[in-house]
């Protein structure tokens, strides 16, 4: 049961989230990104609480809506992200034209990038792996990685740039220096958007060739929104009530 509860948490913080950042009620004081996400998922894990004992019949029926959603996004090899990035074939189109131009002007780019990072890369994965106390703690990870970084990256570079000045000298070696740590920042974000670009292609390809099952998928989603949204009313006229009695 506390599995299939931490599923459906899961699945409420996909389809939900962005919408319950923006209607928040929950976060009343600046705090960080990773503080906000943490204290809205705690708020979606307690809503999640109360349905199953307060609406089981509607909970049950979120449950059976989610497995059939989640089986036919399986079937089709998509994710509800990618899926949710891209639900206008229009705006499809016209970003897939955007990234693939993108693609082509900033390649040499990405690829003098990666070539500088390859190896301080190899060997913070290896350092992360390592230090990680489980696969999926992101936040050891993300710590170890700020920490870790500068030892990594900074020595590398300045050895790199050690080299290059034996060869060229100044001030090409300057030119050198500041073109490292700009272009293997922009070589991150264009293997990310190429990943997106792939992903927003693999959806176009299903929307073309099968919309009746992508319109069904996207029905789907919007259903399973409806209810998260609904059920969200619900509770909240119910605290209400319960406050006013009190």
């Amino acid at each position: 049961p506390h599995l299939e509860r931490a599923r459906v948490v899961q699945a409420v913080k996909r389809l939900y989230f962005d919408k319950l950042r923006v209607a928040n009620t929950v976060i009343h004081e600046p705090v960080t990104p990773q503080v906000g996400e943490l204290l809205l998922t705690q708020a979606i894990a307690a809503a999640v609480d109360v349905a199953y004992e307060k609406h089981p019949t509607r909970a049950a029926e979120f449950v059976q809506r989610l497995d059939r959603y989640e089986r036919r996004l399986a079937r089709l090899h998509l994710s509800d992200e990618v899926l949710a990035h891209f639900p206008e074939r229009s705006r499809m189109v016209a970003q897939s034209l955007a990234w693939l131009a993108l693609g082509i002007v900033g390649a040499p780019i990405a690829v003098y990038g990666w070539l500088h990072r390859l190896v301080p890369f190899v060997i913070l994965r290896a350092i992360w792996q390592r230090t990680a106390k489980k696969p999926l703690d992101r936040t050891h990870i993300s710590t170890t990685a700020v920490l870790v970084g500068l030892l990594v990256f900074a020595p590398f570079y300045a050895a790199c740039v050690a080299v290059f000045h034996l060869f060229f000298g100044w001030p090409a070696t300057l030119w050198y220096a500041l073109s490292l740590p700009v272009t293997s920042l922009l070589a991150h974000y264009y293997g990310r958007e190429m990943r997106r670009f792939a992903a927003s292609l693999r959806v176009l390809t299903i929307r073309l060739r099968a919309p009746t099952a992508a319109r069904q998928l996207l029905a789907e989603r919007a259903a399973l929104i409806e209810l998260i949204a609904a059920e969200r009313v619900q509770v909240r006229e119910e605290e209400a009530e319960q406050t006013k009695g009190a």
